[in-house]
């Protein structure tokens, strides 16, 4: 998980909220966190024992509700597909028709929510934070082949976050991500055309092993005995297990463990990365 730190709001007015609780003004320290589902979390503390978290515009998870900081919050977790939805969507700010993986939904004060293009957040990110030479560069989706000869396209994200820049490539199964997913991070004044070729680099990597055999009984581990994947939500569990891309595929978490028993009374080790690191 990514962390930065950020001046929003220094103080924060509470309303009284039990009844031997007056309103009373706070010092609080604000911490932006971007977990591995992509989605941009603002984590608010006081010097006290009280702690909140705002996600997507101020909705708090925690016990209370507080209001929106002055400055922008940020979330491009992806909507869900329902059958006959547009699969484009309108930037509020430059009014261009793009993609709906491409959006980013945000909240300001100044602005409310917006639905803004990747190119429209990053420039707002950047005058915000006087990145000057950064330029959004749109990339063009590439083909490569995996180690079986089958050959997969890319499509590419790039956005600001604090002091970085992601870029994220991505398959895409009924136009929504999905399959192969790789990201990588770097300066946001550095060079993103070098920054990309690092990342087809590692996408080769990716490709180069598989990591899961077909076999008479059904998907195994292959032999080399190590697994490589991203974890992600199963809808058909509500959330309560996880849904697991492997080799570009995505498999239950009931089928991977049919796929252990294989191993029954080994012994495993479980390491748990960011998407931006190398595995």
């Amino acid at each position: 998980m990514r962390e930065w730190r950020t001046a929003l709001a220094p103080k924060l007015v509470l309303a009284a909220g039990d009844r031997n609780e007056a309103a009373r003004s706070v010092d609080v320290t604000w911490r932006c966190l971007e977990n591995r589902r992509g989605r941009v979390l603002v984590h608010c503390s006081t010097s006290g024992r009280r702690k909140w978290n705002l996600a997507e515009g101020g909705r708090s998870t925690g016990r209370r509700r507080i209001p929106d900081p002055s400055g922008l919050l940020s979330s491009n977790k992806m909507k869900k597909r329902v059958v006959g939805q547009s699969e484009r969507t309108r930037c509020n700010s430059c009014d261009r028709s793009v993609p709906s993986y491409d959006i980013v939904n945000v909240t300001s004060q100044e602005h409310g929510g917006r639905a803004l293009c990747s190119e429209c957040y990053n420039k707002e990110v950047a005058a915000l934070d006087d990145l000057s030479t950064f330029e959004h560069v749109r990339f063009e989706p590439v083909m490569l082949a995996d180690c079986t000869g089958a050959t997969h396209e890319f499509h590419f994200r790039t956005r600001l976050f604090g002091p970085g820049v992601a870029i994220d490539a991505f398959e895409l199964i009924n136009n929504h991500p999905a399959g192969y997913e790789f990201e990588i991070i770097g300066d946001p004044e550095g060079d993103l055309l070098e920054l990309l070729s690092r990342l087809i680099e590692k996408i080769r990597r990716g490709l180069s092993t598989k990591h899961l055999i077909d076999h008479d009984l059904g998907r195994q581990i292959a032999d080399h005995q190590i697994v490589r994947g991203d974890i992600g939500w199963d809808e058909a569990e509500g959330g309560s297990v996880p849904l697991l891309t492997i080799d570009g595929q995505g498999i239950t978490w009931r089928e991977f463990g049919r796929m252990l028993m294989s191993f029954e009374g080994w012994q495993f080790k479980l390491e748990i990365k960011d998407k931006s690191e190398e595995l």
